[in-house]
């Protein structure tokens, strides 16, 4: 999905400004020419939001009130993946539902569970789960992704429930103690 750049046919703007708005827009087709997005036929337009449609207007808006691109991205498609190509591990979520309903339906009891613990802060939205073919989990903070490879083991709920530690944690003094987060995840799950 790369922007278009429009060109301004205001004739009352000054040449200076219509340069400057000209030249913002090339800028921006320029840096998303390599934006991929997959598994919508995502559109834009101007003005006009709609489903599966993103506003112009309200993504310049978003932007301005501090939503990063993929923010952005993900509340005009939804659960779309997009990635930027040659980005390294930008590559889309392919998200696990089965994770994600299991991660919201402890997220109650876990927020109980966890509210007497200095910085702890339940993470609203919930991240999502994606897909992780290879490699180690791991929770990207930034982008509000946890990657594993599923739930169907007991050390795979382990793991989702100690990647979601990461951003339940993140203002605990301790948050990012390995040692920490895996024992509290195992009290969590009742794990020994």
């Amino acid at each position: 999905m790369a922007a278009v750049a429009t060109r301004s046919t205001t004739t009352a703007a000054p040449s200076g400004f219509r340069r400057r708005h000209r030249s913002a827009n090339l800028r921006v087709a320029e840096w998303s020419d390599g934006l991929v997005l997959s598994g919508v036929a995502g559109r834009y337009h101007q003005t006009r939001s709609a489903p599966q449609q993103l506003s112009w207007q309200a993504a310049v808006a978003g932007a301005a009130a501090g939503a990063r691109w993929d923010e952005i991205l993900e509340h005009a498609y939804g659960g779309a993946g997009f990635s930027v190509v040659g980005e390294a591990d930008a590559g889309e979520c392919q998200p696990l539902a089965s994770a994600e309903n299991w991660l919201a339906g402890r997220q109650a009891v876990w927020k109980r569970r966890l509210a007497g613990v200095a910085g702890f802060e339940a993470p609203a939205p919930l991240p999502r789960v994606c897909r992780l073919d290879h490699g180690n989990p791991y929770a990207d903070i930034e982008r509000r992704r946890i990657y594993a490879s599923g739930i169907g083991s007991a050390n795979e709920r382990l793991t989702v429930a100690h990647e979601y530690l990461h951003f339940a944690l993140a203002n605990h003094p301790r948050g990012r103690d390995e040692d920490f987060v895996e024992q509290t995840a195992r009290s969590l799950l009742g794990t020994p």
